[in-house]
């Protein structure tokens, strides 16, 4: 194939046993589920595309990057595709191009002219479902709504439609048409929903097919929210399958962009304090869904790191990878039902990079932060794996940790340990500070008699890119893996390869504990037998 690899062994990879680290952080495990355990569904982990960029999907790579996910999971990954150009969308039967930018410069805020072909990109990942978005807008235009509907149902077949979200972000409606409220978003849902209904004969609980809401992430406390939605008809007329609000850690625009340094990762990104504090609105609605006869569950339905100008290096980097392992335990921990992580060409947050069109992340490549997807979908599990997760601690500066309890068993069958602490090697390694760790000694309880560890890990810490982007860079061999294998365009298509062998450490637990050692700006999960 013409690449060589560079073999690399975490610095700190170290499990102790029986031994005693006067410095290490003792953490129990309950023997038993606890009652505050919040069920996982098997589809937590997705995928979103901007629907405008669509097309730009529809290639092997794409395809070979989400079976690899998707084969760790035991239900349909969901992939949504939505977004600002998803109201701007306009279908053309008769256009041969299967999607064409009106804009000079094309960005999610552009219209698009779509084709029949456009639909085509559905067709290609053959084991997921999606989440379809009605193009709906302060201004309605409903023949053109059915017209893409009507096209992607025709296309999926009703089997594998997980949901029709009713707009994206009509919060921002009223910035088009000042009147904009939540009777006229009200009145247009139930359009759509009606509509829908009659055309593709839904009878009885098929009719629960609708995602509403989809508030832009700045937006969630605002005076036009998801509460305000669901307290209209739209909560009780028995149509609603999902809730959706969407998610950036960080989501304003930096006129500075040494906003974006590295130093600020630890900041903004690799934060448990920050994490828990912009999850707090999301958790209100939540508690307020929970309260009702038949609560809905809430989806964040368009996710991602940082925008705003964020660069590679902020938003798609290793560090950023950390960043996204926390946030979804956390999510799932406080009963968020799906999380689906948006991307598209040149959006500098995204998972991977479809192609060569984006004018910022160049591609086709898999970015750094890539190896949380696959950390985070084995963490949920598959099959008898799935179970109830639970924080273990808080309030611990740059330590979290989680455990996954068997749904039948109820026994712990897995812990994560996710040490945020930034770190990254500088230019000049005989420079870089040194890479410090946390020694976790974790009470087990004496059932359990060993433990498999697997580590996300990147020899470089927060700044590597993954090895198609730091080739990019100039800067290659900047590795980032998940239990030794990491993902790859020009390596191994996105099917995922080992770079020297599957990475993994067997330990006996003595006296019902064990100790492990979690360097900075690392993730690992124990899994126990």
């Amino acid at each position: 194939m013409g690449w060589t690899f560079r073999i690399f062994l975490s610095i700190t990879g170290i499990v102790y046993g029986q031994n005693k680290d006067v410095d290490s952080h003792p953490i129990v495990v309950p023997k038993a589920t606890p009652r505050n355990a919040v069920s996982v569904p098997a589809d937590f982990f997705g995928f979103g595309f901007e629907s405008g960029f669509l097309p730009h999907y529809n290639n092997e790579f794409s395809h070979n990057v989400v079976s690899s996910i998707q084969n760790r999971m035991s239900k349909p990954l969901v992939i949504r595709v939505g977004g600002t150009s998803g109201d701007n969308i306009i279908v053309h039967e008769d256009q041969k191009d299967a999607s064409h930018c009106t804009s000079k410069f094309c960005t999610s805020l552009s219209h698009f002219d779509v084709g029949p072909s456009y639909f085509d990109t559905l067709k290609g990942f053959s084991n997921v479902a999606w989440s379809i978005q009605a193009p709906m807008g302060p201004h309605l235009d409903m023949t053109n709504t059915m017209l893409y509907l009507k096209h992607a149902w025709e296309t999926l077949g009703k089997d594998r439609v997980s949901a029709i979200a009713l707009g994206n972000e009509p919060n921002w409606y009223h910035l088009h048409d000042k009147g904009y409220d939540y009777a006229t978003y009200t009145k247009d849902a139930i359009e759509i929903e009606d509509a829908v209904i009659k055309e593709f004969g839904l009878k009885g609980d098929e009719r629960q097919i609708f995602q509403v809401g989809e508030i832009a992430s700045e937006a969630v406390s605002s005076d036009f929210n998801l509460i305000g939605i669901l307290k209209d008809r739209l909560g009780q007329n028995g149509r609603t399958k999902y809730a959706a609000e969407h998610f950036y850690q960080h989501a304003e625009p930096e006129k500075d962009k040494s906003y974006f340094s590295i130093q600020r990762l630890q900041e903004v990104l690799m934060n448990p304090a920050n994490i828990q504090n912009h999850l707090k609105p999301y958790v209100d609605v939540i508690d307020w869904l929970r309260e009702k006869k038949k609560p809905y569950p809430l989806v964040l339905s368009e996710v991602g790191s940082a925008i705003g100008g964020s660069p590679l290096t902020f938003g798609g980097s290793f560090g950023a990878a950390m960043w996204a392992v926390d946030f979804h335990l956390a999510a799932m921990a406080h009963g968020v039902q799906r999380v689906c992580n948006t991307m598209g060409p040149g959006a500098t947050h995204a998972f991977w990079e479809p192609d060569n069109s984006g004018r910022q992340a160049k591609g086709p490549a898999v970015n750094g932060i890539f190896p949380a997807a696959a950390y985070i979908a084995d963490f949920v599990g598959k099959d008898d794996g799935l179970g109830k997760v639970t924080e273990l601690i808080s309030g611990v500066e740059s330590l979290t940790a989680y455990a996954m309890y068997g749904l039948k068993s109820a026994k712990p069958t897995r812990v994560a340990l996710i040490n945020l602490k930034e770190w990254h090697e500088d230019e000049n390694p005989a420079l870089s500070p040194r890479r410090d760790h946390v020694t976790v000694a974790l009470d087990v309880g004496e059932e359990t008699k060993s433990v498999t560890i697997k580590r996300m890990q990147s020899e470089k810490g927060s700044t590597a890119l993954g090895f198609d982007q730091s080739i990019e860079q100039g800067r290659p061999w900047e590795n980032v893996t998940w239990a030794g294998e990491q993902w790859s365009h020009k390596v191994d298509m996105g099917k995922g390869h080992f770079v020297s062998g599957p990475q993994e450490e067997k330990v006996e637990v003595s006296q019902g504990k064990v100790h492990v050692v979690v360097p900075d700006t690392e993730a690992v999960i124990v899994f126990l037998s």
